[in-house]
């Protein structure tokens, strides 16, 4: 399918599900990336949470769960590293979860460059369906992205780090949905260990603007840009963020009425994430330091874990509602 005829089979999918599609403050969608960078930084600080020691004797437990049939993490982790290429495969060759911490890094940059951007991006107070052009798309791509990478991120070393102590069979079941269906996050780790992607969503804009290109998502006639727009008037980068930038146009459903609801649970499960994060990093340490399963402190840490799990099971489910509705 060429690239016109995939935005336009994406745009007209979602205008005929007849959204409420509302208007989104800038107010709002700017502490919507705050949200979002802090989600980052806690996935960031768990993975480089670790001494030189301590990081290549957990690559090598990895490495040894790898190609167990009854480790199911495990093998979907095989998956996902047999897919990366180049500096992204080196890097977690390196160390595990060496590629994710370091899109991680690169993403902080990039929602930072965002936020500084944020009034040349969006130069109106309320951002609409109506004054929406592919440039704001690009944008709302390379967000999209950072949002399944990070979701990815933190089931895969939820998922991994509860095999690797034994607790086989007790991986959440939402952990691992997240990890199961992971092409997309692949290649956006890909990308971005590329310098390409999210990385170079701002020359990909200008070059919008450049060549004139940037029109707005839809006409007064009700027709979108895609009517207008030859192939050629996209990047790689442009087309690939524009069409994930597309389906993320659910972002007017839910920054508007329910933005309060959504950002006091969103806050919530931040919280309980990092401590989750938090225990099962203490927990692995543990692991790594051969402290017997049997012992209180393990088993007290092993308790703690799995109220966060149901805790942050529930709030996931709300919101997934409050995103999806």
């Amino acid at each position: 399918m060429s690239i016109i005829k995939e935005m336009t089979a994406a745009l007209g999918s979602l205008f005929k599900s007849d959204l409420k599609l509302k208007s989104i403050n800038k107010e709002s969608f700017y502490e919507y990336l705050v949200l979002l960078k802090t989600e980052n930084q806690i996935l960031g600080t768990c993975l480089s949470n670790w001494e030189t020691k301590q990081i290549d004797l957990l690559t090598r437990r990895v490495q040894e769960l790898v190609g167990k049939k009854s480790n199911k993490a495990a093998t979907v982790y095989k998956q996902f590293r047999g897919k990366l290429t180049k500096k992204a495969a080196d890097l977690e060759s390196t160390a595990v979860f060496g590629s994710i911490l370091y899109v991680s890094k690169e993403f902080d940059e990039i929602l930072a460059d965002i936020e500084d951007n944020i009034d040349n991006l969006f130069q109106n107070k309320n951002i609409t369906i109506a004054n929406t052009r592919v440039s704001h798309l690009v944008v709302f791509g390379a967000i999209r992205d950072f949002r399944e990478f990070v979701k990815f991120g933190r089931a895969l070393f939820g998922a991994i780090t509860t095999e690797l102590s034994g607790e086989l069979g007790s991986t959440a079941k939402f952990r691992m949905n997240a990890i199961s269906d992971h092409q997309g996050v692949v290649n956006t780790i890909n990308r971005v260990c590329r310098g390409e992607g999210a990385c170079s969503y701002l020359p990909a804009i200008n070059k919008l603007s450049q060549s004139g290109s940037d029109l707005l998502l839809m006409s007064g006639n009700k027709s979108f840009f895609t009517d207008f727009l030859p192939a050629r008037a996209f990047t790689k980068t442009s087309a690939a963020l524009a069409i994930s930038g597309i389906y993320s146009l659910n972002l007017f459903r839910f920054i508007g009425e329910a933005w309060n609801l959504y950002q006091a649970k969103k806050g919530r499960l931040r919280e309980l994430d990092r401590d989750w994060m938090e225990s099962r990093v203490a927990l692995i340490k543990l692991d790594l330091m051969g402290v017997d399963h049997n012992d209180p402190q393990y088993l007290k840490l092993i308790k703690i874990i799995d109220n966060y799990e149901g805790m942050i099971n529930k709030l996931n489910q709300e919101i997934a509602k409050l995103e999806d509705n």
